[in-house]
C-alpha cells in the first residue's frame, strides 16, 4: 500500500451529512465519479470514501472532493480564537472548525438563501450537527449555538449584532479557485473589517502566483520572503507569513490546479 502524503494524512474530513432537496436546489450523495483525483497541494491522487455535491439543477456548486477539502486544510490549522467566515457551502470548513478547541467563537455568514435552507435541513436530520447547532424550524435566521452563529448577509456589508474582534477571517465567496476578484475582494474585507489579524482565503495561492509574475519574480527564485512581501504589498495580513513553505506549496498549487484545469491530470 502507498504511503499517503502528509497533506493526504492532514485532509479535512467531510461532515456528517443527509441528502436534502430544496426547490431547484439538492444535496447529493455520491453524484461524482468515485474515481481517484487530485488534491489541492499534492499532486499524487487519493479516492475519497465517498463524495457530495451541492447542485443548482445540474451545475455543481461545492463539493467534498479532495481539491476542495485540501485547499482549505492550511485556513483551519491557523484559525483560533473568534473566527468569521465567509461561505456556508456544504459546512466542511464549519465542522473542521468546531471540532478545533483553540476555535473558540463563530460566525459564518452565506448569501445564499437556499443554501442555508438545505443546511438547516441537513441540522435537522444530522444529530451530530445537533450537538453544536440548534435549529427551531421558524426561520433560516435561526441556526445558532454556543460557540457558532451562522446568519444570511453579505460578508462584504455585514455588520454583527454585538461587538467582535474577531482574530480571524476566512472566506470562500466565489465560483473559481483563482479568481479574478479574490485580490481586490480581500482588501475590500480588509477596510472593512480593519480589526481582523489574520486572513485566508480560498484560492489565495493562485493570486500569489500571478503576483510573482507580476513583480517579474522567476519561479526559481522563490523564497519564504515572498509570501510576506505578497501579504504586505495587498496591505492584507495573510496567514503564514512566517512559513518558510508557504511560497513554495503554493507554486505546487497552482500548477496542480492548471494541469487539472487542462485535463492533464484528474
Amino acid at each position: 500500500m502507498k504511503t499517503k502524503t502528509a497533506f493526504e494524512k492532514m485532509i479535512l474530513p467531510i461532515p456528517p451529512l443527509h441528502e436534502v432537496q430544496v426547490g431547484e436546489w439538492k444535496l447529493l450523495k455520491n453524484k461524482l465519479p468515485r474515481i481517484p483525483l487530485a488534491g489541492y497541494y499534492s499532486r499524487p491522487m487519493f479516492r475519497s470514501p465517498e463524495n457530495w455535491a451541492l447542485v443548482q439543477g445540474e451545475k455543481i456548486w461545492m463539493s467534498t472532493t479532495p481539491m476542495e477539502r485540501e485547499s482549505q486544510m492550511l485556513h483551519v490549522q491557523a484559525a483560533h480564537g473568534s473566527v468569521i467566515v465567509g461561505g456556508l457551502g456544504l459546512g466542511v470548513l464549519l465542522w473542521a472548525l468546531l471540532n478545533k478547541p483553540t476555535v473558540e467563537h463563530i460566525v459564518v455568514v452565506e448569501k445564499n438563501e437556499s443554501v442555508l435552507a438545505i443546511f438547516s435541513q441537513v441540522v435537522k436530520h444530522v444529530p451530530q450537527w445537533q450537538a453544536h447547532l440548534h435549529f427551531d424550524g421558524a426561520s433560516i435566521a435561526t441556526l445558532h449555538g454556543p460557540r457558532v452563529e451562522i446568519v444570511h448577509g453579505d460578508i462584504f456589508s455585514f455588520r454583527p449584532g454585538r461587538s467582535i474582534a474577531f482574530d480571524f477571517g476566512l472566506v470562500d465567496v466565489w465560483p473559481a479557485v483563482g479568481d479574478l476578484n479574490l485580490r481586490p475582494d480581500l482588501q475590500r474585507l480588509r477596510k472593512f473589517y480593519p480589526l481582523v489579524n489574520e486572513w485566508a482565503a480560498w484560492g489565495m495561492e493562485m493570486d500569489f502566483v500571478s503576483w510573482l509574475i507580476e513583480n517579474s519574480v522567476p519561479s526559481y527564485e522563490h523564497r519564504p520572503r515572498h509570501w510576506s512581501a505578497y501579504s504586505d504589498s495587498i496591505g492584507v495580513p495573510l496567514i503564514l507569513r512566517d512559513w518558510p513553505g508557504m511560497a513554495e506549496v503554493s507554486f505546487e498549487a497552482a500548477k496542480i490546479q492548471a494541469l487539472t484545469s487542462i485535463g492533464a491530470i484528474v
